[in-house]
């Protein structure tokens, strides 16, 4: 092998090595350098004991609380005793507003009537309330700062 083919063969690994290293640690760095915590949502104010509670979890105002599409994560619980408890794992720290709602008739959908009023049970983080509408993102917020960290929220039907 001449000169030539061993500077290119050394480069070929160079880059191999940049490449492994650029698409291969900060997987690990940010798991490091990011904190995670669980986070857990009690939820009361249940009309009944059917279907399911669907929590809706927000990292930011977009889409806040109507457009679930934008929500960082969903997850739902079933109804025991007019109650429901959901638990999100591996959340970053950092501000967040949560949206639930009883879906009692357990499709993943809010029913709401020709006006857009929910027919279900709704509540936000802070049990926040909105004046005409839905609540605000700023009302609803709350900051994750450790390890794990507990909300609750009360439905209201309307």
């Amino acid at each position: 092998m001449g000169f030539h083919e061993e500077v290119c063969e050394g480069k070929m690994k160079k880059e191999i090595f940049i490449l492994f290293v650029v698409f291969m640690l900060p997987s690990g760095i940010v798991a490091e350098d990011s904190p995670t915590a669980s986070l857990s949502v009690s939820i009361s104010g249940l009309r009944s004991s059917r279907g399911q509670v669907c929590v809706a979890l927000f990292n930011s105002d977009r889409g806040f609380p109507a457009e679930r599409k934008n929500a960082y994560r969903e997850s739902c619980g079933r109804v025991e005793n007019k109650k429901s408890f959901v638990k999100f794992q591996n959340i970053p720290q950092g501000e967040y507003a949560a949206f639930a709602f009883h879906d009692e008739d357990s499709d993943r959908k809010l029913k709401s009537n020709w006006i857009g009023m929910p027919k279900e049970g709704v509540g936000a983080s802070r049990n926040a309330k909105g004046v005409m509408g839905p609540p605000s993102w700023d009302d609803a917020k709350f900051a994750i700062s450790g390890p794990e960290h507990r909300i609750a929220i009360k439905l209201t039907y309307l």
